[in-house]
């Protein structure tokens, strides 16, 4: 039998950072501890939760030995920034000795099996591996919290993952992706996020990018349209990278540390510029309601009134200014008694008695 969770004991998926380095370390453990260092500065910089996440794969059954040509620059890629299990173990040491998150992306059910043997706390599972269902059937038993890309998941079979860990009750998030690298601006779909969001509202929607690397808008548009945690490809200038001809393609998608300090803070003023999600409980600003008074008109009599007597709308008119303590327009309403005696052109006062019968 299953252990049932408290809601203390839930992932919170909520303003998550995820950074992902793919390969991007080259197979330098070095390289690697590097990246997570600087993504650290970056996140601690800006005040933020971040998590690093990394990839794990067994090249030796992942890939068909008939399709590990040298000269293909995928194949190339893989091969060169391959990393022992060791190796792996010292960059997530770095990654939580640097209190980050550590996830990492299973391709495989043996790098699940990795994933626990390294303690990593979150799995990832790309948009590629979301039909996958051997390894999904492997990554629940993990009981670990769950991100899920749906790039190229139409919303039928969004339903069957949502339902999938739902029955196994893992803590998960679904992740809104386009999987074109780079994504052209007219094909990022950000409505999808609006979609899932009201399609699966007790989840956490997020929103995983692979726009140009210098696009600072589409992050802004995906937290208004309700995503809560965000993932984006990371790397760092190194010259092992550079050496890889297919890099040239990747960093046109992937941010630099100075790039991510500028996403974060585009992250931040759409924070600020869409305010809290409970209108109800924002009060307007003094300053605001000030600005609205300089355009509010007030109530003034248009003739003699005595104290006592039942002010008839043909008695007053409306004009600005409002002034302190006199009645708006708004409030004005037909048979207040007057309390006071007024002359043409004076202000009536908001403390005029109540209706008269």
């Amino acid at each position: 039998m299953i252990n049932q969770k408290t809601n203390s004991d839930k992932f919170d998926f909520n303003n998550l950072f995820i950074f992902e380095v793919s390969k991007n370390h080259a197979g330098s453990v070095d390289l690697g501890k590097r990246l997570v260092r600087e993504f650290s500065k970056v996140a601690k910089d800006a005040g933020v939760r971040a998590a690093i996440k990394l990839q794990f794969q067994n090249l030796d059954t992942y890939i068909h030995p008939q399709y590990r040509s040298n000269d293909d620059p995928r194949m190339k890629r893989y091969f060169s920034s391959r990393l022992s299990e060791e190796q792996f173990k010292e960059i997530v040491s770095e990654i939580h000795k640097e209190d980050l998150i550590s996830m990492s992306t299973p391709f495989d059910e043996e790098s699940v099996d990795m994933l626990d043997r390294l303690s990593v706390q979150v799995i990832k599972i790309a948009s590629s591996s979301a039909k996958d269902w051997p390894l999904l059937k492997c990554v629940v038993r993990s009981k670990k919290p769950v991100v899920c890309s749906v790039g190229g998941l139409p919303l039928k079979d969004i339903d069957v993952l949502y339902n999938f860990f739902k029955e196994n009750e893992i803590d998960f998030a679904l992740l809104h992706c386009v999987s074109m690298y780079p994504t052209p601006e007219e094909h990022m779909q950000l409505h999808k996020i609006s979609v899932m969001k009201k399609r699966y509202p007790d989840i956490s929607i997020g929103f995983s990018t692979h726009a140009p690397s210098d696009n600072l808008s589409a992050i802004q548009l995906a937290h208004a349209l309700g995503a809560r945690l965000f993932e984006r490809h990371v790397a760092i200038p190194d010259e092992q990278l550079e050496e890889n001809l297919l890099f040239y393609k990747i960093r046109t998608y992937t941010m630099t540390p100075e790039q991510a300090v500028k996403w974060l803070a585009s992250y931040k003023e759409a924070v600020a510029m869409c305010g809290s999600l409970n209108a109800d409980s924002v009060l307007p600003e003094e300053k605001e309601i000030q600005t609205l008074k300089t355009m509010m008109r007030g109530v003034y009599a248009r003739s003699n009134l005595k104290k006592g007597e039942l002010i008839k709308r043909k008695d007053v008119y409306f004009a600005i200014p409002l002034s302190e303590g006199q009645m708006s327009s708004g409030e004005w309403q037909e048979g207040f008694v007057a309390n006071q005696t007024y002359v043409p052109d004076q202000a009536v006062l908001n403390n005029t008695g109540t209706k008269g019968k």
